[in-house]
């Protein structure tokens, strides 16, 4: 990385020598802490991820700048996963003990007076922004979002109101192509960065504008998009947008109604807001690569960019409280998540179990505190394996009943300590009955008998899974480049629902005159001045 060898440059020294660049890299970080690491990483502009425990989180410097962590009751606990500006999240108090409103419960129910439901955002819109045909059955129809994020998080989020039935205009440049167009796997192994299934599958129901924001025509187009959108999304380093004249407070003046949401890492506000990375290094600061391996391994973390895909589900709860309460008030506002905030809630009974108790997470392998036997075992064929967790008596006896566990046979195995004390030994014998087996038959015993099992399946498993064919989960779409491929499809069905997804994602800048021209209401003249000025790059 050009920016370690020119902060370091005892390792620049050894550019050309990979192998002795990384052995002094080693030495100069061995004796530092994670702190001190992530601030070298900052002011250097490195991207770099501590492997937090929870311990380390708890003490934080930037959730403490933050104020993230709450008192409920007598306990401290992680604080909201996002923040709005006008309408904050409340953690008012603890939860309740069993039965302890029940009398609110019957009065609220006996009350015959209901409020009426809320009318739902218009079907229709017209003006010089050009008519938007309303889509039945869809929960966002009506609803327009342009989208100025990049990768995954932000094109998650909008993907899901997209899919709902929005309009969302997804603004790229071809002179910042965005990360995800460039990661395989490509169709038909062609690079290019219209065939990335990657970035196809995550952008699915939107229009693709390209707008330069180098040049002003580019600038002016992107805060007209935003004039016309009801919501604005974002996941730059805090401070760019407001750099380009597309933050909160500009885009708002005169319109209290729009809804704006910036995701970046670490939070728009705090001493370490500006402290860049992708989905990786969040989940090592998150705590999730220190829970994930084995107690006497390094950790190995999670595969891919879990906070990239933890993050959304938040942004898009968020969002759709933000729109149902617009719908009463008529304001929006302005909602920030941090994505390490938002994916701490994943590992949320640790850190209470470190605020509370002062005990912190370690990795535990594949042992679980609930289920014995827990684990991944090896079945009849290349690298095929079955996962096997045993949680209930019932489904212990269940799994003796098909199994040659006969060394086990004593009751008192019903009970999970005892089990989990000879967990090695049961292991063991498990292992060598599953190796006997065929990955798909022996899951179909082990779940007709009652034992909770699945094959580990490959990623081309998930494509003859009769569960997901059932459900019709892969939605075949035709991409103007790549042709017709499946593409993931929605995890909850609505019946009012007519299409589960509407188009394939767009080729770099392939709305951009439809948009210009039936969202806009530009002319072609208009048009044609804008691409003189190269603002359609």
């Amino acid at each position: 990385d050009k920016n370690v060898f020119k902060s370091l440059p005892e390792v620049g020294a050894f550019a050309s020598d990979p192998p002795k660049a990384r052995a002094v890299l080693a030495a100069w970080l061995k004796p530092k802490t994670k702190l001190e690491l992530a601030e070298w990483a900052w002011s250097a502009d490195i991207h770099l991820g501590t492997v937090n425990t929870t311990r380390d989180i708890v003490a934080h410097p930037q959730l403490a700048a933050r104020d993230y962590w709450t008192k409920v009751g007598e306990y401290v606990v992680p604080g909201p996963a996002v923040r709005f500006s006008r309408t904050p999240i409340v953690l008012a108090r603890p939860a309740p003990a069993l039965g302890a409103d029940e009398a609110f419960a019957d009065a609220w129910l006996a009350d015959p007076v209901r409020p009426e439901p809320a009318r739902p955002e218009p079907g229709r819109r017209e003006g010089r922004e050009g008519p938007q045909t309303p889509r039945l059955g869809e929960a966002f129809a009506g609803l327009r979002v342009v989208d100025f994020s990049w990768v995954a998080v932000g094109p998650l989020t909008t993907k899901a109101l997209a899919d709902h039935g929005a309009t969302v205009v997804r603004v790229e440049s071809s002179t910042r192509v965005d990360y995800l167009r460039t990661l395989t796997p490509f169709k038909d192994d062609v690079v290019g960065i219209n065939r990335s299934h990657y970035y196809n599958n995550v952008n699915t129901s939107k229009l693709g504008v390209a707008l330069n924001f180098a040049t002003p025509g580019g600038l002016a187009l992107a805060r007209r998009l935003a004039a016309w959108a009801d919501v604005v999304i974002e996941n730059f380093t805090p401070g760019t947008m407001k750099r380009l004249g597309l933050d909160y407070e500009t885009l708002s003046r005169g319109r209290p109604e729009l809804i704006m949401l910036s995701t970046c890492l670490m939070g728009q506000t705090g001493p370490w807001a500006s402290f860049a990375g992708y989905g990786p290094h969040g989940a090592a600061i998150a705590g999730l690569h220190a829970i994930t391996g084995w107690p006497d391994r390094a950790p190995c973390g999670p595969n891919g960019p879990y906070t990239d895909v933890i993050a959304p589900h938040y942004s898009i709860a968020a969002l759709s409280a933000a729109i149902l309460e617009r719908r009463k008030s008529g304001l929006g506002q302005y909602i920030d998540m941090s994505q390490i905030e938002a994916a701490l809630h994943f590992i949320e009974p640790l850190l209470l179990d470190e605020t509370v108790n002062g005990r912190t997470a370690t990795a535990q392998g594949l042992d679980s505190p609930t289920a014995c036997p827990h684990g991944v075992y090896a079945t009849h064929g290349s690298e095929r394996y079955i996962a096997i967790a045993v949680e209930t008596p019932a489904q212990w006896r269940a799994l003796r009943s098909l199994t040659p566990l006969d060394a086990f046979a004593d009751a008192r195995y019903d009970a999970f300590e005892a089990r989990y004390a000879s967990r090695d030994a049961i292991d063991a014998a498990l292992s060598a009955w599953t190796a006997e087996h065929e990955p798909f038959e022996l899951e179909a015993r082990l779940i007709e008998a009652g034992v909770p099992a699945s094959v580990v399946q490959r990623m081309t498993d998930l494509h003859d899974d009769p569960q997901l064919a059932a459900r019709g989960f892969f939605v075949p779409l035709r991409h103007s480049e790549v042709g017709e491929l499946p593409y993931d499809g929605l995890i909850t069905r609505f019946s009012a629902k007519q299409r589960m997804l509407h188009k394939a994602s767009p080729c770099l800048g392939e709305d951009t005159d439809y948009v210009l021209r039936e969202l806009l209401g530009l002319t072609p003249d208009e048009i044609a001045d804008y691409a003189a000025q190269d603002v359609f790059v």
